[in-house]
């Protein structure tokens, strides 16, 4: 029987036959040796072994169930392919050692082709850094890389580095491995517990699901933002209309949609967002791939906070360009040490007065003055 499927192979150019009855492995074959241990080989295995399976019996899914979208995780193509209806994909490779290690393996070597840094300007974030407010919360981040990889690029960023998972998953992760990072229990689905933190992280979390328990995820985070908040989603994106180059990206959406996942357009982060407090404000897209991060900022992030409830200590409002719509300019201080915000302030280089209650108060840039501190000549 092994000579029969050899000779197949051999005839579609896989392996080569070097003399009568043996073998050896050529291109082709070695991309999906276990023995060559390359980023192929895995990523292969994964495409073929795992997602192939149930991507070659979609149709018959689709027969049985319906044709309609797949919202389902525990009934999906994967499972019923596998022959594991009531099981989760990562309940499916749970059960199987081997299968999971592959999977992890060459998730690892995917990794590489979607950066953490590249995509975003993350020196954008010196305006309004403060050490007194959470900088980064990576949310759902598995081991932490992208905590470390921020604080390496940019030292100069200051604030609390935190990473919010399982109790399992955080329990795994040595303290040696993440100096300086915070770890949080946290399920992503309630709400969140870090308030004014500069950054809310999550990478390649929402790919793995639907619309509805995406939106609750971003739910869960808007309550806590301060006006200059981001929600910095890291994931891919699917352009409309595709071409040909887009192939790599619609094959790994075709592979999400046999677990229930999806990869998504423009259009469906904007969906994301409706009917939540928050926008998209701008995708941010990688120059050689079709990774993007997706920035989602507050709606109301141009209105005056400062005197109510939930607003952070110290929310300027200042008005550019002679304007009626006021910009924000949030920083944070510690009530207790009465630090009251300052008179002026300075935006993309052009310095603002800060509003008063007098309606009088002069409006748009002003001089900098000459008894200006240090702190207001670097705010």
């Amino acid at each position: 029987m092994a000579a029969r499927l050899m000779r197949q192979l051999t005839s579609n150019g896989i392996f080569k036959e070097v003399s009568l009855g043996e073998w050896e492995h050529n291109r082709r074959s070695g991309v999906y040796s276990i023995l060559n241990g390359t980023v192929a080989s895995w990523t292969v295995r994964i495409a073929v072994d795992e997602m192939g399976t149930a991507i070659l019996q979609l149709s018959e899914y689709l027969d049985k169930y319906g044709f309609k979208d797949i919202k389902t995780y525990n009934d999906s193509p994967y499972s019923w392919a596998h022959r594991e209806l009531g099981l989760s994909f990562f309940e499916v490779l749970s059960k199987h050692p081997h299968r999971m290690e592959a999977f992890s393996r060459g998730l690892a070597e995917w990794e590489k082709n979607h950066p953490v840094l590249g995509i975003f300007p993350f020196e954008n974030l010196l305006q309004g850094n403060s050490p007194h407010r959470p900088l980064m919360v990576d949310v759902g981040g598995g081991r932490g890389r992208s905590l470390l990889t921020v604080r390496k690029a940019y030292p100069e960023l200051k604030g609390e580095m935190i990473l919010q998972d399982t109790t399992d998953m955080l329990d795994n992760i040595s303290p040696s491995e993440l100096p300086e990072v915070t770890k949080m229990p946290h399920d992503f689905f309630t709400k969140n517990p870090v308030r004014n933190a500069q950054v809310y992280w999550i990478r390649r979390v929402f790919h793995d699901w639907q619309d509805a328990e995406g939106r609750k995820i971003i739910e869960a985070i808007a309550p806590a933002m301060a006006t200059d908040s981001r929600i910095l989603i890291s994931d891919m994106l699917i352009p409309e209309p595709v071409t040909a180059q887009d192939s790599n990206a619609l094959w790994l959406d075709l592979m999400m949609m046999t677990i229930g996942g999806k990869e998504r357009t423009a259009k469906d982060f904007d969906v994301l967002c409706e009917g939540t407090p928050v926008e998209v404000v701008k995708i941010w897209q990688s120059d050689k791939t079709r990774s993007c991060v997706v920035e989602i900022m507050r709606r109301d992030r141009g209105i005056y906070h400062s005197r109510e409830k939930d607003a952070i200590p110290g929310s300027v409002k200042v008005f550019p360009k002679e304007t009626d719509n006021p910009q924000v300019m949030s920083f944070v201080t510690n009530d207790d040490e009465g630090v009251q915000p300052p008179q002026r302030v300075k935006i993309n280089g052009v310095w603002y007065r800060r509003e008063e209650e007098n309606e009088n108060m002069p409006r748009g840039p002003v001089d900098v003055p000459a008894d200006a501190t240090p702190a207001e000549k670097s705010t």
